[in-house]
């Protein structure tokens, strides 16, 4: 059964580490809008308004997305079987590859 699990685990992380690239680029037109909005032309088509809506949208996906990555492997590592360190050196192995693939999927 800890094989099954250990599976489980896997295909979260990477769906963890996938969600995690969508985050940060939540993240990272955030600031974009606000450098534009306090007067840095970083880019000239930038649409103004639009720095309140990315602001909304990534802190509800940022707090919907760390309780969930909490939750999620707290339920998953007393099933396992596994030393504290070595499901965190082994989910982070997992989510690392997760955000790689996803990143140089879109190169």
């Amino acid at each position: 059964m800890r094989i099954g699990y250990r599976s489980i685990s896997i295909i979260v992380n990477l769906f963890l580490g996938y969600l995690s690239f969508f985050i940060g680029l939540l993240w990272f037109m955030t600031i974009m809008y606000a450098s534009h909005s306090f007067g840095l032309r970083v880019d000239s088509t930038f649409d103004d308004g639009l720095l309140g809506v990315f602001l909304i949208i990534s802190i509800i996906a940022t707090a919907i997305y760390i309780p969930a990555c909490i939750n999620l492997n707290s339920i998953i590592r007393p099933k396992l079987e596994m030393r504290k360190w070595s499901f965190i050196a082994f989910i982070s192995i997992v989510f690392i590859l997760g955000f790689c693939i996803i990143t140089l999927t879109i190169q």
